[in-house]
């Protein structure tokens, strides 16, 4: 059984000095999520995969064989048909908040995949230099090798998500309120919207945060009144062809997805062409392209209350609904406050007067010339390019109440990173039970990223 290694070098199994697992593209396509990369979660030994609670276009955390570096990135590097790729996480949430900007690998259609190697010894990792010190993931795509003329494949599926408040032991016996009693006046209800230390629901009318009186009751999970049925469809149409002296596969992915969070969602066209072609007895090519436009509607903010809607929705007492909160607006769209505190969010307010979007335009690119000198001596070189623009609109509006003028921010992140290998290879057979394989090589690695930030 062979299996491909580092630098795109296929090896029999028994021949790796170190630890590899290969998992097929079928296996990861059974359930297909946004980020591919979370699909291997239980599947290799050693590979811990954590997903941030950000929705569809969030990021994913995944560390081989326990952390290297107290202070480094622990995560591996990606490596795509044989060219490494950018991972950066694109935004973060801090102490006074923020949101996660997603990261590089989720970019890769699932359905395009045909398998995932994960190597975890130092000895494959070295190949790539310090990048790899927490270890390497290889995706290798699909291509129309093996096909035998003409083809079409069709693709088509969608996955639901549901917020799970099994978990979840919150406490459902006393209401909002401070010192055993429940608020008496709009004013009491406003300065303690997050207090449950009021006397023990029993049904009586008691005033809330809009001056309204409402049972002293229990109202049901607020995180299942707030958060919406998650949908995610992956579409993909695929024309392929082979022949003895070439194949490709062409294929038009759209991925759209309405997320938990209430008007937020991604939507995502990937492009991708993978050929190859004999052009000589003795010189072969390959492409590889792939074209990603991803755009992301409402990314929820973390950390901090400061426009973030999973605050308020997660922390309200057990007798406030958080569905009369909606909407989050008055007539002259200013804040619907629910508290005396002003960076406390109404969480309706924070879903759809709040603006917090981004545009993707990606492509990642390669291609290569093996040249066939001899029988066991082969030339190789290749080169591939991951360019990618970011921009992101975040907008808090007139009117909220912790900022009551707005604000407006706009960025664009612009990463380019090209890397280039020339490969002078040895494959001979000295006897029927010896035989060598040896390489040699040079490398060449150029990142270049801008930022540019106007607030």
């Amino acid at each position: 059984m062979y299996k491909r290694q580092a630098l795109g070098i296929r090896k029999e199994t028994k021949a790796l000095g170190y630890s590899l697992t290969q998992v097929g593209g079928e296996e990861l396509s059974t359930i297909k999520m946004p980020n591919a990369i979370n699909s291997l979660q239980g599947k290799i030994a050693g590979v811990n995969i954590s997903q941030n609670a950000t929705g569809a276009a969030g990021s994913s955390r995944v560390i081989i064989r326990g952390s290297s570096s107290l202070s480094g990135n622990n995560q591996p590097l990606y490596v795509v048909d044989g060219i490494p790729i950018g991972n950066e996480n694109n935004g973060s949430a801090g102490l006074w908040g923020g949101s996660d900007g997603g990261d590089g690998i989720s970019s890769i259609n699932p359905d395009d995949i045909e398998s995932i190697s994960v190597l975890k010894g130092g000895a494959a990792s070295a190949l790539y230099g310090s990048r790899a010190s927490g270890g390497v993931i290889i995706v290798t795509t699909k291509s129309g090798k093996g096909q035998d003329g003409f083809g079409v494949e069709i693709s088509s599926s969608v996955t639901f998500d549901k917020v799970d408040t099994s978990l979840q032991d919150f406490q459902t016996e006393y209401g909002q309120g401070i010192r055993g009693r429940s608020p008496v006046n709009v004013t009491e209800a406003r300065d303690n919207a997050f207090s449950s230390w009021g006397s023990r629901l029993d049904g009586s009318n008691v005033v809330q945060w809009d001056g309204v009186e409402r049972p002293y009751s229990y109202v049901g999970s607020n995180a299942d009144h707030y958060y919406n049925t998650g949908t995610t469809y992956i579409n993909t149409i695929a024309l392929t062809n082979g022949g003895e002296n070439g194949s490709y596969r062409f294929s038009v992915s759209d991925l759209e997805n309405s997320d938990l969070t209430p008007n937020s969602g991604l939507n995502r066209k990937t492009f991708s062409l993978n050929a190859s072609q004999i052009l000589a007895k003795k010189l072969t090519s390959t492409v590889n392209v792939k074209y990603i436009i991803e755009k992301v509607n409402n990314r929820p903010r973390l950390s901090d209350a400061p426009g973030n809607g999973n605050y308020t929705a997660g922390l309200l007492s057990p007798n406030v609904d958080v569905r009369f909160m909606n909407p989050g607006a008055n007539e002259d769209g200013t804040e619907r406050t629910i508290s005396t505190g002003t960076f406390t969010q109404n969480p309706y307010f924070s879903a759809f007067n709040f603006r917090n979007e981004d545009v993707k335009n990606r492509i990642i690119a390669s291609t290569s010339l093996r040249y066939d000198i001899l029988d066991w001596l082969h030339l190789t070189g290749r080169m591939g390019i991951d360019n990618q623009t970011i921009r992101r609109t975040s907008v808090t509006p007139f009117g909220t109440a912790f900022q009551p003028g707005g604000s407006i921010n706009e960025q664009e992140r612009r990463y380019n990173q090209v890397d280039a290998d020339l490969i002078l290879g040895v494959e001979k057979d000295i006897t029927d039970k010896f035989s060598t394989t040896a390489f040699v090589g040079v490398n060449s690695n150029h990142i270049k990223e801008e930022f540019l930030n106007l607030g």
